[in-house]
């Protein structure tokens, strides 16, 4: 796919949904956190050692 430009346009988006659904591209969810302790997963989130999506369940 190459570098995404500033303005992707819809191909790209496309592309990109067809990864997801084809399963070669994943998100990468670290933890997930109930509402409630949303402000430790921002303390977290703010050390910088996240290395994937921080969910938040409501």
């Amino acid at each position: 796919m190459g570098a995404v430009p500033r303005d992707p346009g819809t191909g790209h988006l496309e592309a990109l949904a067809g990864m997801l659904a084809a399963g070669t591209l994943a998100p990468e969810i670290e933890r997930v956190h109930p509402l409630a302790e949303v402000p430790a997963a921002l303390e977290y989130l703010g050390t910088g050692h996240a290395r994937g999506k921080l969910v938040v369940s409501v």
